[in-house]
């Protein structure tokens, strides 16, 4: 089985700008898996599942103007995201988007507001092709396994 992973980054609800004591951007991560299985050039079938994986970063306004000091800061969190771990060029293309959509919304923020909460869905997507011939190879053994312990009289 080969797998490839592909990592994006959608919007997931709407955006919200209010007044707060202090001045911050909250990013409010979530995540969608879905593994598509193939044999050949075929789909077989999808699988999505939401993760239950969530983290909330919060940046005060003065680190959010340092671009580099955001990037570290979101890539801390998102380093411990399974699959996004090993993956030092697609986490840093997701946190480059997340940081782009809030600038964009912050450019556009009433002057009144201080406070950005921002929404953002982490999409992995696993594409995986299945090799029908290595998995008949394992169900041989698998059956004369079974044959034996039936054998020895374990009861099924």
């Amino acid at each position: 089985m080969m797998d490839e992973y592909e990592i994006g980054l959608i919007a997931h609800g709407k955006a919200v700008t209010t007044r707060g004591t202090r001045s911050h951007v909250d990013f409010n991560f979530s995540c969608l898996f879905s593994t598509y299985e193939y044999h050949e050039n075929m789909l077989l079938r999808v699988n999505s599942r939401p993760s239950i994986r969530r983290s909330s970063i919060s940046i005060g306004l003065d680190k959010f103007m340092s671009y580099e000091d955001s990037i570290e800061l979101i890539d801390q969190e998102l380093r411990n995201w399974p699959v996004l771990d090993g993956q030092e060029s697609e986490r840093r293309e997701v946190i480059e988007m997340a940081l782009h959509a809030a600038n964009r919304i912050l450019g556009s923020m009433p002057p009144k507001h201080n406070v950005l909460v921002i929404p953002l869905c982490i999409e992995i997507a696993c594409h995986c092709v299945v090799d029908e011939n290595r998995a008949m190879v394992l169900l041989p053994s698998s059956i004369e396994s079974l044959k034996i312990k039936t054998d020895k009289g374990c009861s099924i």
